[in-house]
C-alpha cells in the first residue's frame, strides 16, 4: 500500500467514526514535535493528535513509549535527484514519505505537564479572537457583500465574495467559518494562486476545490483560536467526502497541500513556499 492509501484510508476510517478531521478544536495550537518544536502542517494537521514525537526523539529526552501504543504518521516530501530524459538538466522529483511518532500521553518518563505548558497556544478572550478573526478577513482587503440573504459565495467573474448578514447566523463561529471558506475561494482567483481554472465545474475539480476551502477555513479558524461549527445535515456531509475520497484517493493530500498555501497566502505578508513538512528531520 502506498503513502496515499495509508493516508486516505485513515481519513476515511475517522470520516466514518464520525470524526471530520479537518474540523479539530485545535483552538489556535496545531500539531507539534516536542522534541524539536516543529509545527506541523499540511495533512499532517488531520492526521496527528497533538504533541508528538519519534521514537527516537522520545529516547533522547530520556523518556520512552508505553507498551502497545499505536504510532500515528507523519508526513513528509523527501526531493529525489534525477536527469530530466528530454532535456538532461538535474531536477528534483517529490516523494511522500512518512514516519512513526508517538503522542506525548503514549510516553513514560517525560514531564508531560512541563512540556504541554511549553506549546500551549496564548489564551485570548471571545473578544480578542473575533478582532483576530476580522484582521484575518480583511487584510488582503477582498471584496466582500453584505446581504440579507440565504447564500455565502465567491463569483470568480466579478471577483467578489457575497455573504449573509452576521445577525442571520447562529454564532459568529458559523459566520466567520462560512467567510473564511468563501475567502480561501478567492485566493484560487488567476490574479493570486491561480488555482480556479477553466475545469472547476469538472466533477473531481469541483470536489478538490471544495475540500481545499473546507481544510483552508478550518486553518485560518485555528489561526483565530476559533473552534469550527459542526455541519447541520453532518452524516450527509461526511458521506458525501467518503464517496469522493473513495473516488479518487489521492485528493486529500493534495487539498490540504493547496489548503496550506491558501491559508497562508491570505495570513502571511510574504508566504513561505509550502513544503508539506519537506524540512522536517526525516532522522526522526
Amino acid at each position: 500500500m502506498d503513502v496515499y492509501s495509508i493516508i486516505t484510508e485513515r481519513i476515511i476510517k475517522g470520516l466514518e467514526a464520525g470524526n471530520i478531521p479537518w474540523k479539530k478544536p485545535w483552538n489556535g495550537s496545531g500539531p507539534r514535535n516536542f522534541a524539536s518544536g516543529h509545527e506541523y502542517s499540511g495533512i499532517n494537521v488531520m492526521l496527528l493528535p497533538g504533541l508528538c514525537a519519534s521514537i527516537k526523539q522520545i529516547n533522547e529526552l530520556g523518556g520512552s513509549v508505553k507498551a502497545g501504543s499505536k504510532a500515528n504518521i507523519a508526513v513528509f516530501w523527501k526531493m529525489l535527484p534525477t536527469i530530466d530524459k528530454e532535456t538532461g538538466k538535474a531536477k528534483n522529483i517529490p516523494l511522500l514519505r512518512y514516519y512513526n511518532v508517538f503522542s506525548l500521553d503514549q510516553t513514560n518518563g517525560l514531564d508531560v505537564a512541563e512540556i504541554t505548558k511549553k506549546y500551549a497556544g496564548v489564551s485570548e478572550t471571545p473578544a480578542e479572537r473575533i478582532a483576530h478573526c476580522e484582521e484575518i478577513l480583511h487584510r488582503k482587503q477582498p471584496v466582500i457583500k453584505q446581504e440579507l440573504s440565504t447564500r455565502a459565495f465567491y463569483s470568480p467573474r466579478a471577483d467578489e465574495i457575497t455573504l449573509p448578514a452576521l445577525e442571520q447566523f447562529h454564532s459568529s463561529a458559523g459566520y466567520y467559518e462560512t467567510a473564511f471558506h468563501e475567502l480561501i475561494h478567492w485566493t484560487g482567483h488567476k490574479s493570486r494562486l491561480d488555482r480556479i481554472g477553466a475545469d472547476h465545474m469538472e466533477k473531481h475539480s469541483y470536489s478538490r476545490e471544495e475540500l481545499v476551502a473546507e481544510i483552508g477555513a478550518a486553518f485560518l479558524l485555528n489561526k483565530a483560536g476559533i473552534e469550527p461549527t459542526e455541519p447541520e445535515n453532518v452524516q450527509a456531509y461526511i458521506n458525501s467526502w467518503i464517496r469522493f475520497l473513495k473516488d479518487a484517493p489521492r485528493e486529500i493530500v493534495t487539498a490540504a497541500g493547496k489548503a496550506q498555501k491558501a491559508a497562508r497566502y491570505i495570513t502571511e505578508d510574504q508566504p513561505a513556499a509550502v513544503t508539506d513538512e519537506v524540512k522536517e528531520l526525516v532522522a526522526a
